[in-house]
């Protein structure tokens, strides 16, 4: 069963209203989000459904059923700026974590414009995990942003459209029908987690040092085509699967590469 939610992401008193896609009965999913604080002191109300009951806990602590990454805080190596997974140089403080609210301060990565990701999973199966991603307000002028995200075909041959504004000229390789990475887009799929701290998300695809590429047919300032993937795709059964739950990453190619957004949703 697909159903839809909607997300309330706030800081001070500005808001932005997406939409997310949640699928099951089981698998976390999140509802209005809010973000408070000031920066490198930042809290998140995180609301939703199936979050479980009590996984982590703390002031100043990682926890393997969380994650938070922020892709704009370091282009050539964003997994550096990850928080509150195993291992993570920045902890958060786990105020509360019920089914379905999770209570996050003390975040301390994350400044206004920065685009994150936020990923719960709910059990020891990694394909019960959720992510909601955006911005953190106020966005600065020439951030990309996302309007919305079409899906068509499966597995390799999955076809990707994205549509928004902000994205700038195509980077260079692109278009690249055999498959190729770039800096400027990744896309993550959180259904592939290490509850031992590897990897908060283990299937990335489609950005520099990538192993598994994505197929980029064209790229313009408002929309961006990929139709599928290569390199490494289905080695250690990594593959996307229906009901997935992916987030995608794009840089602004304008000339200031730190200007980032975020999207996230559920493969059909």
């Amino acid at each position: 069963m697909k159903s839809f939610v909607r997300v309330v992401y706030a800081l001070g008193t500005s808001m932005l209203v997406l939409a997310i896609c949640a699928v099951g009965q089981s698998v976390p999913a999140f509802s209005p989000t809010v973000i408070s604080g000031s920066t490198g002191n930042l809290s998140l109300a995180l609301n939703g459904y199936n979050f479980g009951s009590g996984l982590c806990g703390g002031d100043g602590q990682d926890c393997a059923h969380f994650r938070i990454g922020d892709p704009s805080c370091n282009k050539t190596n964003p997994g550096q700026c990850e928080a509150g997974y195993l291992g993570d140089a920045y902890t958060v403080n786990f105020d509360s974590w019920t089914g379905n609210d999770v209570q996050i301060s003390g975040y301390t990565v994350g400044q206004p414009g920065d685009a994150i990701e936020v990923g719960i999973w709910n059990s020891q199966n990694q394909t019960d995990g959720a992510v909601w991603a955006g911005n953190i307000l106020p966005v600065q002028p020439g951030t990309p942003q996302i309007y919305s995200v079409v899906f068509s075909g499966t597995g390799k041959n999955l076809h990707v459209t994205i549509y928004g504004t902000g994205f700038g000229s195509a980077p260079a390789g692109v278009p690249c029908a055999s498959g190729c990475d770039t800096a400027f887009l990744r896309l993550g799929d959180y259904a592939y987690h290490s509850f031992t701290g590897q990897c908060g998300v283990c299937f990335e695809a489609g950005y520099t040092g990538s192993t598994i590429t994505m197929k980029y047919t064209s790229w313009s300032n408002t929309k961006i085509v990929l139709s599928g993937f290569a390199g490494t795709y289905g080695q250690d059964n990594l593959v996307v699967n229906h009901g997935d739950a992916v987030a995608i990453a794009v840089w602004s190619n304008t000339g200031n590469g730190l200007l980032s957004t975020a999207w996230s949703g559920r493969v059909p």
